[in-house]
């Protein structure tokens, strides 16, 4: 290979090293779900809210007609989550946390 086309290849080389670093930086950082992914199933997939009622916006949007069975504040690495757990109109129970980080312990 001459030294001519090794210049026009270090432009794609770079491109292609800068492609890798991002995406590696984004699979470390990655470890927090994806928005589409974010369905209140776990605390790593919370859904983040600003008040109490939009917790309870959120389960009549997804869940019409379901009774409340328990809500239980859970403190993981410093953020309070809300566990809430229902029974939905079909009958199943079901757990879903909310981060509530944002509105928690604020006073008033």
């Amino acid at each position: 290979m001459c030294a001519t086309q090794q210049l026009h290849l270090k432009p794609f080389l770079l491109f292609g090293l800068l492609l890798i670093s991002l995406s590696s930086c984004n699979l470390i950082k990655g470890l927090e779900a994806a928005p589409e992914e974010l369905n209140a199933s776990s605390i790593k997939k919370a859904i983040v809210v600003d008040s109490n009622q939009a917790e309870y916006d959120w389960l009549n949007e997804k869940f019409p007609g379901y009774t409340l069975i328990d809500q239980e504040l859970i403190i993981k690495k410093e953020i309070p989550y809300d566990k809430i757990t229902i029974m939905t109109a079909e009958g199943k129970e079901e757990s879903f946390f909310f981060d509530i980080s944002s509105f928690y312990n604020k006073g008033l």
